[in-house]
């Protein structure tokens, strides 16, 4: 799982273009978003006519795949408390509020764990002060 920002392209459909071939990838938007699309049988001439396409998609890459290492990082060494409140700072700092709309469910979905586990450390930062639940929606204390 990772964040597209503006101005930035996702690397797994990028590829997938680039054979032909239906991306495997599930998108998500945290808010309304717009979206450039290229056709994908465009993409192999483009390449070739704008080299700077090539930059990007070298770039883009090499981004995911520190943000794939960071992750695996997270998994192996930090406590499930972290990684919540990590996913969660990320997620405001990227639609700038200190308030998440999202469910228990949607968080186990996004950390690969059940909702009960979730749920359970959630609580546990909520008296800790670390954050404040309500229906459907989290807010960070310190952000």
């Amino acid at each position: 799982m990772y964040y597209i920002k503006a101005s930035e392209s996702c690397v797994m459909s990028f590829a997938a273009g680039i054979k032909n071939s239906t991306s495997d990838i599930f998108a998500q938007t945290l808010e309304e978003t717009e979206l450039l699309l290229i056709p994908a049988n465009s993409l192999k001439t483009w390449l070739k006519n704008y080299p700077q396409l090539n930059v990007l998609f070298n770039a883009q890459y090499d981004m995911r795949y520190a943000d794939l290492l960071h992750t695996l990082e997270n998994m192996v060494f930090h406590k499930m408390d972290e990684r919540i409140l990590l996913i969660l700072k990320d997620k405001a700092v990227l639609i700038a509020s200190n308030v998440i709309k999202i469910s228990h469910q949607a968080l186990a979905d996004d950390l690969a764990t059940s909702r009960e586990v979730i749920s359970r450390v959630l609580k546990k930062l909520e008296r800790e002060g670390k954050l404040i639940l309500s229906h459907q929606s989290i807010k960070i204390q310190d952000l």
